[in-house]
């Protein structure tokens, strides 16, 4: 049996080379942006990279070459689909944990096709492993709330702000 350990996402990240242990830089709580223009038919899309790093623990009796397939999964406020940006396979192996990680980077190499466009709401970025050939996923997932703060139209014609 697996089970999800912890999911998290940050800024950036270091992973030591002898110990694989890992370092979190500004852990993501929130995604607050502010934007010139008041017209709400604005797009806003998401630009900041986003590490992301799921841990899942192995029992340990646990049948230790089984092949699982992963995938990280992006819900956006307002989107019907998940955007699915980092299928992959794996193994446990000899040991009882394994650390999926990813980097999210909207609108370059690999994710060409993800343009994210912000919204109030909560954001979800899910990580989901299975067996290769079952059909039910294991998942843990991540929400940050989002913010998009449009200045007033009388603010954008004078240049002023409340905040």
């Amino acid at each position: 049996m697996v089970r999800p350990r912890f999911i998290v996402c940050s800024e950036g990240r270091s992973i030591d080379k002898i110990t694989n242990l890992v370092t979190f830089y500004n852990v993501i709580d929130q995604l607050t942006t502010t934007i010139s223009s008041p017209e709400p038919k604005q797009p806003v899309f998401f630009g900041l990279p986003i590490h992301l790093s799921a841990v899942w623990m192995r029992e340990r009796d646990s049948e230790k070459e089984i092949e699982y397939e992963a995938e990280i999964r992006l819900f956006s406020p307002g989107s019907e689909e998940p955007a699915v940006l980092h299928p992959d396979n794996f193994r446990f192996g000899q040991h009882r944990f394994f650390r999926i990680d990813a980097l999210i980077r909207p609108g370059l190499s690999g994710n060409e096709t993800l343009k994210l466009e912000l919204r109030d709401g909560i954001m979800r970025l899910e990580c989901r492993i299975r067996p290769v050939g079952e059909t039910e996923w294991l998942s843990q997932d991540y929400p940050i709330p989002v913010r998009v703060n449009r200045p007033k139209s009388s603010d954008a014609e004078t240049g002023s702000s409340d905040e």
